[in-house]
């Protein structure tokens, strides 16, 4: 299943097909900790970035296109050491300059629970007009 792509991300698509925006920005992949179900209404300030240790956010940067969709290459976010839990909800995706909110996927089964060495969470992003 893709992301839900956000009212944002519709808005930029737009604004790059009639020109209006000069520059693109590379898009970033973070997951989220908090407990929300993103809709075409979230925003990035709606996602609480994931903290445990080893963990940072991806560039996207592998993408295969076809004609209305991307599908980007599997990323892995990994636990480098053992400690206190932290419950991963989903991802999101922004543009790198701007912080602005594309694309935001929920886990099925969410929470995913993060405590120990080598926890890792796997995600293939896939996006869809």
């Amino acid at each position: 299943m893709s992301e839900e792509l956000a009212l944002t991300g519709k808005v930029i698509a737009l604004r790059y097909l009639l020109g209006d925006l000069a520059t693109t920005e590379e898009l970033r992949i973070k997951l989220y900790k908090n407990d929300i179900t993103p809709d075409d209404d979230s925003v990035t300030g709606d996602f609480t970035e994931a903290t445990f240790t080893g963990y940072a956010s991806i560039l996207l940067d592998d993408w295969t296109r076809t004609d209305a969709s991307a599908v980007h290459s599997m990323l892995e976010f990994i636990c480098t050491t053992d400690q206190t839990a932290e419950n991963i909800y989903g991802y999101y995706i922004v543009r790198t300059t701007s912080n602005e909110l594309i694309a935001a996927k929920r886990f099925t089964g969410a929470p995913y629970s993060i405590s120990l060495n080598g926890d890792a969470i796997a995600v293939t992003p896939t996006l869809e007009l």
